[in-house]
Formats: structure tokens, C-alpha cells, sequence
């Protein structure tokens, strides 16, 4: 083997034997330890049980600390701290310099025992195995020092305790119209006699619960108005369980509620005249002129006065005006609760604010073509594509046109020879690209009988000039 080659072996082996030499411990204090990761989370079952995958990933997460430059967190580190060595040895009390930048860059706090307090994390993980009905299990941790005691790793170890299950499951005893709901939704329920225990599925239950009640003009009803009774007295490792409504739960959520009046304000961009407008279903209040068809503005209400106040239809109202595309903001509101007395119906108001008519944007970047040239490139477009014609539109098919109107594109690019020196030709080119035209989408223009709907898709007019070599003048229309 040749000297050179030997050099180029030991010179960067030796390199990296120094690195490695250099203290990650250097700055902690006397009773700091450096957290190196986690040496082992070791489970032992009792005999006959079996940990859930599910209980098993839960009960491991608020074990699983990354340690400082993990690799395979919690368990291997990068064998080059980068970070740590920053810390311990670039460090200057000078907030200022380049050596206080190069220590902000590259350093990282150290990752210490105290800071991640296995003990504290034990206790959660008992916690954790018990929202899976693992009752009775018992976590541990103890410490695995070296470096003289300056660095350690921490060795989990959990028992799992045998698993409790449903003995029986009860639910509330409701009256009225609520009592058939609460036993229909009890044939569909999340929870089965013989089910191991688990708190996620019994939150998951309340919430079921609580949001088919407000599709049911429930709407004041809450999760948090039901809570669970567990008797464990009523076998070995068996559960009986019982779901009850508060006792402090307003009459106002026991009640179902219709629409009451629909009410909409429309705010334009620009203030005129007020006006008030009928709908079938709705009251509108708008100012004057009016930037949408009615036909569109009540199809997209789906709260209809006189039915049943539901909490899908209250979203799909919302999502449906949004939708549209030429609101700025929409905002929904019904009667609060404070000030129903007694009525059994929601009015509901809707604040609607038209959106800005212009949009604009600008884009820059780098053109490199073929012949040896590079460049910038500036593109700037205003677009009026929300509601140009002040109107939004739906054809006889019910289909919502959204965007539609006028667009103007600009772009200018000069491009410079890579070669300008040594080149007797002009070594800058400027073409200047503008484009502009208008844009429909999905729009009907007549049904004659026997055809099919024509619609217009894209018309577009742009020019593109070089100053060296051309000039082009191009039309687009897409007609179906």
C-alpha cells in the first residue's frame, strides 16, 4: 500500500477519533445528567395476557423521549454529536461575533435526566394502560449511568395486569321523544357486553351520542351532559357500566328545535343602497346592487324554516355559501340559549361579506434555453375572476359557476449570453410576452332541442415579441 494511500486512511480515522474524544459533558452542573436515550422498554405480561397493539404503541409514547442527534429514537444516537460539541465548546458570554453566530447555529441544549423525569413518565404510563382496562398494571424505571455518572440511560419495565371488561352496559332514562331516540341510538352503540374496557370508546360514544341528537334538533345538547357510572364491584376484573345525564343539564339542550326565520346580510365591497329582498325561506338584507342571483343565493341555503334545526344542515349552509367563491367571509349565527325563553325555534342569521373583485400576484424566476442564454424572468398578473360580470351564475342543471372573468398576463425576460465577452453579437435579448383574455368555466349558453349544452371553456388573445428575432400575435377559443 502506497504512503498516500495510507495518509488518506489514517489522516481522516484520526479525525474522527478526536471528534469523538472531545466531552459532550463538559458545561452541565455537578448534579446534571445527560440523557442518552432509553436502553429498554421491557413488558412482561402477567400470564394469559396480551397487550393490544393499540395499548402497546400508547403506553410506549410518553416513554419515548429522543435523546440529543437520536438515529433510531429513543434507542441510538449519531455517533457525532455536532450539536453537543457546539454547546461545550464554542460557547462565548459575547452576544455578538462570529464565533457567537457559528454557536447559535450549530448548538443544541443538552437533553437532561431532570428535564425527562422517567418517574413523572411511569406514573402517565400506569395511567395509560388503565384508559385501556388494564388495572392494577405497574410501571418502573431505574437509571443506567456511565461516564462517571455524567451520562445515562433509562431502562423502562411495565407488568401488565390482566384486562377488565363490560358486564353490562345501561343507558340514560330519558322521557319524552328523547327516550326513543337514546334507545335507538343504543342498537348501534360503539359499546358491546363482553368489550374490554377502553376510555377512548367511551368518549367516542358520548360524542356519537350528542352529535345524532343535535341531527335531531337537539342542538343545545353537549357530550359533557352525559357522564359514566363504573360499578367494579359486580364480578372479578367486570365492569358494570351506566350512562347517565347530569343532573345540571339545561332543559334548553332537552329540547328539540325548529328553524325560525332565516335572516341574510350581504355586505358589499362598496356601500349603496340598502335593500331588503324576499326569499322563499330567507329574509335578505343587501345593499344595492346586488352582486348575486337569488335563484343561487336560496339554493344554497338549506336551513328551511319550519323543519327541524339540525347541525349537518347548519354546515352544509355554511360550506355551500363558501363555496360560491365571491364571499370574503361567512359567518352563521342562531339564538343564544340565554335568550330563547321558552320558544321552541332557532332564528338563524347569516353575515355574509362579498370578496375583493381584483387579485393579483407576481412571480419571478430563471429562464435557461438551449442556445447558451439565462436570464430573469418577472411575472405579473391581475386577475378578475371572482365576480367580473357581478353576478355568480347556475345553469339549468343546477352546476355553480365559480370562476369566471378576466385575466391579464405580463411577463418580461432578458436573457444574457454566457459567453458576452468573447461574442461580437449583442449579448442581451428582451422579449416581452403579454397575454390577456377571458375564461368560462362550465357555463350553458342555450339548449336548443335535440342538442346538447354548448359552453364556452377558454378564450385567450397574447402577443410575444423579441426584439432580435420575432413578433407573435395568437388567439385561443375552446368551444364544446
Amino acid at each position: 500500500m502506497s504512503p498516500q494511500r495510507i495518509r488518506n486512511i489514517v489522516l481522516p480515522l484520526c479525525a474522527v477519533l478526536l471528534a469523538a474524544s472531545c466531552s459532550t459533558t463538559r458545561r452541565l452542573g455537578s448534579d446534571e445528567v445527560l440523557y442518552t436515550g432509553v436502553k429498554k422498554i421491557l413488558i412482561e405480561p402477567d400470564s394469559g395476557v396480551v397487550l393490544t397493539p393499540a395499548a402497546e404503541s400508547a403506553v410506549k409514547e410518553p416513554l419515548s423521549v429522543a435523546p440529543n442527534n437520536p438515529l433510531y429514537s429513543p434507542y441510538l444516537r449519531t455517533p457525532l454529536p455536532v450539536g453537543l460539541w457546539a454547546y461545550n465548546h464554542l460557547y462565548t458570554p459575547k452576544e455578538k461575533g462570529f464565533k457567537y453566530w457559528f454557536y447559535k447555529r450549530l448548538a443544541k441544549q443538552p437533553v437532561l435526566i431532570s428535564k425527562v423525569q422517567p418517574q413523572l413518565r411511569t406514573k402517565v404510563a400506569e395511567q395509560v394502560l388503565e384508559n385501556y382496562g388494564y388495572f392494577g398494571s405497574r410501571a418502573a424505571d431505574s437509571l443506567l449511568y456511565r461516564k462517571r455518572g455524567r451520562k445515562a440511560k433509562v431502562r423502562y419495565t411495565l407488568g401488565i395486569a390482566p384486562a377488565w371488561h363490560y358486564s353490562s352496559i345501561a343507558y340514560p332514562q330519558a322521557v319524552g321523544g328523547l327516550k326513543q331516540l337514546i334507545d335507538s341510538l343504543q342498537a348501534t352503540s360503539l359499546l358491546r357486553v363482553g368489550a374490554q374496557y377502553n376510555l377512548d370508546s367511551l368518549t367516542l360514544e358520548r360524542k356519537r351520542i350528542s352529535q345524532l341528537l343535535r341531527n335531531r334538533g337537539y342542538y343545545y345538547f353537549r357530550p359533557e351532559y352525559m357522564e359514566y357510572l363504573a360499578d367494579t364491584t359486580a364480578g372479578r376484573r367486570q365492569v358494570a357500566l351506566r350512562l347517565n345525564l347530569r343532573p345540571n343539564v339545561p332543559q334548553a339542550a332537552l329540547m328539540p328545535y325548529r328553524v325560525g326565520d332565516v335572516t341574510v346580510r350581504l355586505t358589499n365591497i362598496k356601500p349603496g343602497p340598502a335593500d331588503t329582498l324576499r326569499l322563499p325561506d330567507a329574509t335578505v338584507i343587501a345593499r344595492r346592487p346586488l352582486k348575486i342571483r337569488p335563484r343561487v343565493l336560496s339554493r344554497a341555503l338549506t336551513l328551511r324554516p319550519g323543519q327541524l334545526f339540525t347541525v349537518d344542515a347548519q354546515n352544509r349552509t355554511q360550506t355551500d355559501l363558501n363555496k360560491l367563491g365571491i364571499f370574503r367571509s361567512v359567518n352563521l349565527s342562531v339564538t343564544p340559549l340565554d335568550s330563547l325563553r321558552g320558544s321552541d325555534t332557532l332564528d338563524v342569521e347569516i353575515d355574509a361579506r362579498f370578496d375583493y373583485p381584483l387579485e393579483a400576484a407576481l412571480e419571478t424566476d430563471v429562464t435557461s434555453k438551449s442556445n447558451s442564454f439565462i436570464g430573469p424572468g418577472v411575472t405579473f398578473r391581475v386577475s378578475n375572476d371572482k365576480h367580473t360580470f357581478r353576478m355568480a351564475f347556475a345553469d339549468e342543471y343546477g352546476r355553480l359557476i365559480r370562476r369566471y372573468g378576466m385575466s391579464c398576463n405580463t411577463e418580461s425576460v432578458s436573457k444574457y449570453g454566457a459567453n458576452c465577452i468573447f461574442s461580437e453579437h449583442p449579448c442581451i435579448r428582451i422579449q416581452f410576452t403579454t397575454d390577456g383574455g377571458i375564461d368560462f368555466q362550465e357555463i350553458a349558453v342555450f339548449r336548443f332541442v335535440g342538442s346538447s349544452p354548448a359552453s364556452v371553456d377558454q378564450s385567450s388573445i397574447d402577443g410575444a415579441h423579441d426584439v432580435a428575432y420575432y413578433f407573435r400575435f395568437h388567439t385561443l377559443l375552446l368551444y364544446r
